[in-house]
């Protein structure tokens, strides 16, 4: 119990309080903050990260065609 305790502390620290060069020196909490409060951004949509649907799912997904050559 008291390594999760440490591990959550680490996490909680981790995302909201120490900030990130690689995010322009936000913390992780922050940087997502600025896509998940605009409407119609893909990360707030329940079924993934893309506004839209990208590809249908088939049953064909694997499937190839043989095109003869000529």
């Amino acid at each position: 119990m008291q390594t999760r305790r440490a591990l959550e502390e680490w996490r909680r620290d981790y995302d909201t309080v120490r900030p990130h060069s690689d995010i322009d020196w936000l913390t992780p909490a922050d940087y997502a903050a600025k896509f998940t409060s605009q409407p119609g951004q893909g990360t707030t949509h329940r079924e993934g990260s893309a506004p839209w649907r990208v590809a249908s799912i088939t049953a064909d997904l694997n499937r190839q065609t043989l095109v003869a050559p000529g």
